[in-house]
């Protein structure tokens, strides 16, 4: 049977949005067939548009697996001095940590008024050889 007037084969048409109650729309239309691909065809629209299936039927394609790992995130702190340049503290952020140019001036603005500053956030492992070579350059840093 032809789909007719929008609606399915057995006649069933998409006035959902006109009934303000699921279930009255449940209750004033009926579906003769158990499965009818018309009346699937506005499910994303209407859920409820076919009322033999009072479920919307969710299949997955594969299982997902969720791992879920604490981690202690910790901080690098850039401290401020009298003997570092700007430009030497900005030239180390950009190199080190991979920071922008605008991202390493801002913090080495906020390293030299506030007195530190955090600039990066992450796992000890990562941070501590970051530390590292901070400290190499002659800048003081610590993984808080």
């Amino acid at each position: 049977m032809p789909l007719g007037a929008g609606g399915c084969a057995a006649g069933v048409l998409p006035v959902a949005a006109s009934v303000k109650n699921r279930q009255q729309f449940k209750q004033s239309v009926s579906c003769r067939g158990s499965r009818h691909k018309e009346c699937f065809a506005f499910l994303p629209v209407f859920p409820y548009f076919c009322p033999m299936n009072s479920k919307p039927q969710i299949e997955y394609d594969e299982d997902v697996l969720l791992l879920e790992e604490t981690t202690d995130v910790r901080d690098l702190v850039v401290y401020n001095d009298d003997i570092n340049t700007f430009d030497h503290v900005i030239k180390t952020l950009m190199d080190v940590c991979g920071h922008l140019p605008e991202q390493a001036e801002q913090c080495t603005l906020l390293i030299h008024y506030k007195g530190q500053c955090t600039v990066k956030h992450g796992v000890y492992d990562e941070l501590a050889g970051m530390c590292t070579a901070i400290h190499d350059r002659g800048i003081s840093a610590d993984v808080v």
